[in-house]
């Protein structure tokens, strides 16, 4: 018989379709709108970036550079330098810095007689001359300021930036420089950390050159291929530029310390369009759960609508049954009576298969879970990586017992021990039936110790106990092993069956 849909349930479908309707366009209105505004997300984050940058990473950086140069300057002496007199107090002093500071690459002065003195120390080659490195020059030409030189070093195949000064005698006459190198490593570092799980790539420049970029690479920065890309293009990037040629979008920020730096930020457009498609992703994984999410919902309420008629019916023809002196299974319609029976075998059907699982996790003789329980349940526990302590509880002599007294006596004991053992384990702890008269016990524990010192007494109070009331003499002996969540399987089974035995040697040779 074909069901016809009664004015309610008509009713609520239409509702329910009206607000899938009202839903997904609300999602395509987010969508839309999203799209749109991806680009301008862009710029601030951009925009952001830039400005987190300066404030936090390279203001702080030169900041702290500069009071190690200051502290380190201020104790110079003229004659030091000229003569390279009293250089052991330098040594401890430099050497106990470099160990504070250990971005410091190098700390040395050099007089004008070509003289150099290092930490740390470092033999110069015979054609090496402190004069004319680019850390000297500019300092002698500048003899009040403090001069700042970035520098790719061959020699160590870092990226270093050089603050200089020169040191003068009382008439302020030049006598030679004072130089602190410092690697870029923590500067990339933190540039590394404020770009994390970002989309953009940032770079740092000195008179137009890269000096430091998040990219993780050991490679210097004037071999990168980007470098020389995006020396060509600075003059032409303004607040927020978009140049397609040169690989999306551009921001330059110039900063006015140190002089001549800039940040440099990019986000390529492929990166914009992957950003644009997990939005539209996203979008149609909300549509398809809101699409199930719906008919799910027109299910629940046509089954419990029709299941409240169905009880409803019921009881008036029960009432009206009653009162006629009729049975009520007549006065049901052959549709009620095709529903009730569907309904009734689903029940059933339910019912065998929960039994059925109950069957195979118990254990029938000794009502302690079974090995398919078992084997189940250690499997769900080394997936999930947790750590337990495995226990197996052997008996010993249990066939002498079927042998002189029978398997029915046999099948007491296993009942009593389970039954014991059950009663006095904690609420978390589980026991399996593993074959025959071996058992296992899974549990928590703080440490080995403990553990054994509360399966020993569990154990003792067993023997006592099954004497005193079976008058039964026979003992359980136990191996513990630890599982941290790495183990297989069988190699908790051979650890407590090693200890097992041990246990039960000892026992024999006692």
């Amino acid at each position: 018989m074909k069901y016809k849909f009664s004015t309610v349930e008509k009713s609520i479908i239409g509702g329910v379709i009206a607000m899938l309707i009202l839903f997904s366009g609300i999602t395509l209105s987010v969508f839309v709108t999203a799209k749109a505004s991806s680009t301008n997300f862009v710029k601030e984050e951009m925009l952001d970036i830039t400005a987190r940058l300066q404030e936090s990473a390279i203001t702080n950086f030169i900041k702290d550079f500069e009071k190690i140069f200051n502290y380190s300057y201020e104790k110079i002496m003229a004659e030091d330098v000229e003569n390279f007199t009293n250089l052991d107090r330098y040594t401890k002093e430099w050497s106990k810095l470099k160990s504070i500071e250990r971005n410091i690459h190098m700390i040395f002065f050099a007089n004008e007689e070509g003289e150099i003195f290092t930490i740390p120390e470092w033999k110069a080659p015979e054609s090496f001359d402190p004069r004319i490195r680019p850390w000297y020059l500019p300092a002698k030409l500048n003899p009040d300021k403090l001069n700042i030189e970035y520098y790719n070093s061959k020699s160590c195949g870092k990226n270093l930036y050089s603050m200089s000064r020169a040191v003068t005698d009382k008439n302020g006459q030049f006598i030679g420089v004072f130089s602190v190198d410092i690697a870029l490593d923590s500067l990339k570092s933190q540039i590394q950390d404020l770009t994390k799980n970002s989309i953009l790539k940032v770079y740092i420049l000195e008179d137009n050159r890269v000096i430091a970029t998040d990219e993780q690479t050991n490679v210097m920065i004037s071999e990168l291929k980007e470098s020389r890309t995006i020396s060509k293009i600075t003059s032409s990037i303004e607040a927020v530029t978009h140049l397609p040629e040169q690989g999306g979008f551009w921001v330059k920020r110039t900063l006015a310390y140190p002089e001549n730096w800039q940040i440099i930020v990019n986000i390529s457009d492929a990166k914009i369009r992957n950003r644009t498609q997990c939005i539209l992703q996203i979008t149609y994984v909300i549509l398809l759960i809101q699409l199930v999410a719906g008919l799910f919902f027109i299910r629940f309420v046509l089954t419990t609508l029709r299941r409240q008629v169905v009880a409803i019916h019921d009881t008036l023809a029960a009432s009206l049954a009653r009162a006629k002196g009729k049975s009520t299974y007549n006065t049901l319609s052959k549709g009620e009576e095709v529903y009730h029976g569907i309904y009734s075998r689903i029940s059933e059907h339910n019912r065998v298969l929960q039994e059925t699982q109950e069957k195979v996790d118990i254990d029938d003789l000794t009502q302690s879970y079974s090995r398919h329980a078992y084997h189940r349940d250690m499997r769900q526990l080394l997936e999930e990586h947790q750590s337990f302590f495995h226990i197996i509880l052997d008996f010993d002599g249990f066939k002498a017992i079927n042998d002189t007294l029978g398997h029915s006596t046999g099948d007491e004991l296993l009942k009593y021990f389970s039954s014991f053992i059950l009663i006095n384990i904690r609420k978390d702890d589980k026991l399996y039936r593993y074959g025959g008269d071996e058992f296992v016990m899974v549990c928590d524990g703080k440490d080995m110790e403990s553990v054994e010192k509360r399966i020993f007494q569990l154990t003792r109070r067993f023997n006592k106990q099954l004497k005193k009331d079976l008058s039964i003499d026979v003992t359980v002996s136990y191996g513990i092993a630890f599982c941290n969540g790495t183990e297989e399987l069988a190699e908790l089974i051979n650890a407590c069956d090693e200890e097992l035995y041990q246990r039960k040697r000892q026992k024999k040779n006692s």
